[in-house]
């Protein structure tokens, strides 16, 4: 195996490990005593950890060394791992592509989302029953072979359009609590997109017009409410709509755009004054109240772009 292989294998197994413990990157990293950046900065580079970082993972996970390397198949024991195990199904799917030398890119296409909502997959603990029956139609096998033994438990009773005529025009989107946003991990986000119905009413649903979104931003799009802090120019309680983002995206961010950025465990809502990421080390730039916040990608733990200002009842 090649250097360049066995580095790829390390960052993968990295990822892995961390997604198994249901951990954000800055979770992780407080876990094992280390930066977030540098979490970030392997998994989303490649490269492979350093002992000392190899060191302080075994350190708070015996046995993690042996399965990062790759010298055994097997996880490591752990309460988190032992927690998630049977819970995980995006972890599943992961396993299965790697399995297969399925591309994330190309499950993309199949499915028809963007490769940031692939990576959404990825890290939720539970599908809903409509976004799992889309991945196994685009992968062409049984559910037994991706996630197990079927869970009925999962499914759900969903109504159709031909009972509901209304949202052939409309789309429900989840609309976030801004009382608990510092705790808007993208974790949860990902769990509150994935179990969300958006063909059906909800206490925490907003209707939108069809056709202001791609299906692909869609499928990530949630509903934000302004409150004092945000370095906008909009009253506090207005509802903002965005959708997620990946990394390679953000270089395509320009002056003026508005968007809702999670860094440092708080969630930030302002207009971007000036963007270099298109550049090595570029650094993306928003305009706060008094001064700026220069941001690199692996200060990101998720960003939206703020597309829609919702005005009114109804989004136009």
């Amino acid at each position: 195996m090649d250097t360049e292989m066995t580095s790829n294998l390390a960052a993968e197994r990295l990822a892995d490990l961390r997604v198994a413990m249901n951990l954000s990157r800055p979770k992780f990293a407080i876990l094992v005593e280390l930066g977030a950046h540098t979490i970030s900065r392997v998994e989303n580079e490649m490269t492979e950890p350093s002992e000392y970082m190899l060191s302080q993972i075994e350190k708070a996970i015996p046995g993690s060394t042996a399965y990062i390397l790759g010298k055994t198949h097997f996880m490591p024991s752990h309460p988190l791992l032992e927690k998630t195990k049977d819970e995980h199904e995006g972890q599943s799917l992961r396993v299965y592509l790697k399995r297969k030398d399925i591309k994330q890119a190309d499950l993309s296409k199949k499915i028809g989302v963007t490769r940031a909502m692939i990576n959404v997959y990825l890290n939720t603990s539970r599908f809903r029953s409509d976004v799992k029956e889309k991945i196994l139609h685009a992968l062409n096998v049984p559910e037994e072979i991706v996630f197990g033994e079927k869970n009925l438990n999962l499914l759900t009773t969903r109504l159709s359009s031909v009972n509901q005529p209304v949202y052939k025009e409309f789309v429900v989107l989840p609309k976030l609590d801004p009382q608990i946003r510092t705790d808007l991990t993208l974790q949860k986000i990902v769990d509150t997109l994935l179990h969300f119905d958006d063909r059906n009413p909800q206490p925490d649903g907003w209707l939108m017009r069809r056709g202001r979104l791609t299906d692909e931003e869609l499928a990530s799009a949630v509903v934000f409410e302004t409150i004092p802090s945000d370095y906008v120019k909009f009253k506090p309680g207005t509802l903002l709509v965005g959708y997620l983002l990946s990394a390679d995206q953000f270089e395509d961010l320009k002056p003026d755009d508005l968007v809702a950025v999670r860094v440092a465990e708080q969630l930030l809502i302002a207009p971007v004054y000036k963007n270099t990421m298109e550049k090595p080390e570029g650094e993306l730039m928003l305009l706060l109240e008094f001064n700026s916040l220069i941001l690199k990608v692996p200060d990101i733990e998720y960003m939206f772009y703020i597309s829609h200002v919702i005005e009114s009842d109804l989004s136009r």
